[in-house]
């Protein structure tokens, strides 16, 4: 490899030479003379990777898709990403582990994980209009009873008008959809088919029958029957997503001529009320369904689970979570980053600490260099009381702003060298000539 960096550069090429024979003729040993050669040939390489490694001392490690989350963490969520969760170091994680086991820095470090968690929840917790830190049950009890007002309120200021147009819609849809459906799901879009038809009958009884005209006054449906057959039918739709694609687009089809009405009667506004509380009340739903799993310290300290999450979303919504769909499908892909960027606290630290402590190890190591001369008493007392302070005194400095900033800097990255850039210069126009050959 030195021998290819010296053949493309002349000039390195000479000085290695001139340094390698120079040598050689100066100590009458040719070994040392090719030995001061190839040292001088590698010397602008390290050199260089040098200085990148001093600007830059931790290159991220992190995946394009996990860069982008991290991202995504820390700018639009406000989670406040440690240098090892940062650039994915092993080293740095390792570190920044064990700083969370160890006496007296413990506590200052799990503090950070925690306020990660916390901002994660009010993030996660806000797509269900809440405004809290954690998902505690007094906390979604509130949620679930704000909600249910909500849906009270738009129902009691809700008057959709069944007209034509939207019976005619719901036929057309009936007649596309009916003859593609098999015979295992075709009774249940029949069955909300006929809910439609039979909704002028039922809201008001003294109306015309389904496909007349109807009368100015009498045709119109309550809120309350509106949010009941809309939620149904959408319901539906959902569990429907990965069994029966098509009985899932017919309910949604169904669903949008009656959103499509209740915006002809009472105006877009009201449309796209109704749609923000469905899509809290949806979320709410989903979060309920995370807290259903986790971890026991992560269900106590009523902390949404990391993982459990996007298994929620997956649940509610299976054939959206691959294409993204979803207010709590970036969450929960954030979640996912989150629990694999903290490591698992395995105790192994703090308790070869506890052990070490216990028997007695910097105390006796101490004691006995001061009893043989080896350290005075005061240098034995800072041997001795080295494991209680140096952790938090390093964690101190670990966590100023300056360290921090340096230590998740990507001012240099890693790019190919001029060997590298050549020879992949060369497979893509072999790549280019096999595909016209091809052609």
């Amino acid at each position: 490899r030195v021998g290819k960096a010296v053949t493309t550069q002349p000039v390195l090429q000479t000085v290695s030479g001139a340094v390698g024979s120079g040598t050689a003729e100066a100590t009458g040993d040719t070994t040392k003379g090719l030995l001061a050669g190839l040292a001088t040939g590698m010397a602008p390489g390290v050199a260089l990777a040098t200085a990148k490694r001093a600007i830059t001392p931790f290159p991220s490690q992190l995946t394009s898709h996990d860069k982008k989350l991290a991202k995504i963490a820390a700018e639009k969520y406000g989670i406040d990403l440690t240098p090892g969760q940062q650039t994915h170091s092993e080293g740095l994680k390792t570190f920044e582990s064990t700083l969370a086991q160890m006496p007296r820095s413990s506590g200052p470090q799990k503090a950070i994980y925690a306020d990660q968690r916390t901002k994660y929840n009010q993030a996660v917790l806000k797509t269900a209009g809440i405004k809290a830190d954690d998902a505690r049950p007094e906390v979604i009890d509130a949620a679930r009873k704000s909600l249910g007002a909500q849906f009270d309120d738009l129902a009691a200021r809700t008057t959709v008008k069944i007209d034509q147009r939207f019976l005619d819609d719901v036929q057309a849809v009936a007649a596309k959809y009916s003859r593609r459906l098999d015979k295992n799901v075709k009774g249940v879009f029949q069955s909300f088919v006929d809910d439609i038809h039979a909704l002028p009958q039922t809201a008001f009884p003294k109306g015309p029958l389904a496909g007349q005209p109807p009368v100015s006054g009498r045709n119109l449906m309550p809120g309350t029957e509106y949010q009941n057959i809309s939620s149904d039918i959408k319901i539906a739709a959902r569990q429907a997503s990965n069994s029966n694609p098509t009985l899932e687009v017919a309910l949604n089809k169904l669903a949008a001529a009656l959103d499509d009405t209740l915006e002809r009667s009472g105006g877009i506004t009201l449309k796209k009320e109704w749609r923000a509380v469905r899509r809290k009340w949806r979320n709410l739903l989903t979060i309920e369904r995370a807290m259903q799993g986790g971890t026991t310290g992560s269900r106590s300290a009523a902390d949404i689970p990391l993982g459990t999450l996007g298994k929620a979303v997956k649940a509610m919504d299976k054939s959206g979570y691959a294409r993204g769909r979803g207010d709590l499908n970036e969450l929960s892909r954030v979640g996912d980053f989150l629990a694999s960027a903290v490591p698992p606290d395995s105790g192994t630290a703090r308790r070869s600490w506890m052990t070490n402590l216990l028997s007695g190890g910097p105390v006796a190591g101490a004691a006995l260099a001061a009893s043989t001369g080896v350290a005075d008493p005061g240098t034995a007392a800072m041997v001795a009381g080295a494991p209680f302070v140096l952790p938090r005194a390093l964690q101190q400095l670990y966590m100023t702003p300056g360290i921090q900033n340096y230590l998740k800097n990507q001012a240099v990255q890693p790019g190919p060298t001029r060997e590298t850039a050549a020879l992949l210069a060369k497979v893509l126009a072999a790549q280019s000539a096999g595909r016209a050959t091809e052609n």
